[in-house]
Parts: structure tokens; sequence; C-alpha cells
């Protein structure tokens, strides 16, 4: 996705029992991805190992514990973000991974100038790029929760970068 991120939407589907991530960028194109409940937890991994592990440039108001800078920082980028804004449905010129998307496989990313690429693949074929600053990251995660937490779940996601816990009834054959 070489266009400029416009709109990014996480949505609970009963009947998949999955969430759908929708990206639609300045040219018009929209691309979707299912996340399986494992996907989305090992999402949340690799995002909050990003923020913790990457070293940015952010101006810290006087705070020097760690957990406190990425909670203010945190706030500060979701306090900031638009989460008002409805996701445009209807503005899509084209779907590159089809209409009904592609099941998410795969999370990689790589550390550039202005942020990180992150890179949302199915086992095999075309995925989705997604250039996110410091900013978009923290956003990026609130949708996350949200969506988790609107999916019933049972999936403790816990700290940014610490591995969720499955709070629900575990079987044993």
């Amino acid at each position: 996705m070489s266009a400029r991120l416009e709109q990014i939407n996480l949505s609970y589907n009963t009947n998949e029992d999955r969430l759908l991530l929708k990206v639609r960028n300045s040219s018009g194109e929209e691309y979707r991805l299912w996340m399986t409940r494992r996907f989305t937890g090992l999402l949340w991994q690799v995002v909050g190992r990003i923020i913790r592990e990457t070293d940015w440039e952010i101006d810290l108001d006087g705070i020097t514990n760690p957990e406190e800078v990425l909670a203010f920082e945190h706030q500060r980028a979701v306090h900031d973000g638009d989460f008002k804004t409805p996701y445009d449905d209807k503005s899509a010129a084209s779907y590159p991974l089809g209409e009904d998307g592609v099941l998410g496989f795969r999370i990689s990313y790589e550390n550039g100038e202005n942020g990180v690429m992150l890179n949302l693949t199915p086992e095999d074929g075309q995925g989705i790029r997604l250039g996110l600053d410091r900013r978009m990251l923290h956003n990026l995660c609130k949708l996350v929760a949200d969506a988790v937490r609107g999916a019933g779940w049972n999936l403790e996601l816990g700290k940014l970068g610490e591995a969720g816990e499955d709070t629900g009834p575990r079987v044993i054959n």
C-alpha cells in the first residue's frame, strides 16, 4: 500500500467469530483482513513490543517511570485520535485483496525513518502494509482493545508488549 492511509476500521463479525480489519487509502483502495482471536493476541504483542523497544523522540513532560511514560503517551495519542468519524464504507473504488478479504496469518515489521512498516499477511499472497508512526500505533492498540471487548472473547490483552491471557475455560481432551 503506497498511498496515504485515510481510515482504519476494526469490527467484530459474529458469523465468522473474527475481527475484520478494513484499511482505506487516499487512492480509494480498501484492504480487508480477517483476524482470528489468536492472530489478534499476537498483533497486540507485536505492536506493544514495537512501542516499548523502538527509540522514539518523545516529550515526556517530566515523567521518568517507563510505565508512566507509556501510559501518558498512550492517553495523549488516543485523545488526539479521531475515533468519532464513522468509517466510510461507500468510497472504496477497489479491493486489492478482494471484497471478502484474506485471513491474517503472519505479522512482521520494519523500522523506518518516520515510524514502522507493519505487515499483516495471509499464508500466501498479498496482505496489508501499514506505515504507522508512534501515535498511530497507540491508536491501533485502542481499536484492537475496543474490538476485543466487543467480541467478548475473554482475551486479556494485558499491558502493551506482554502476552495476552486467555481467561476463558479450557477443555483438555
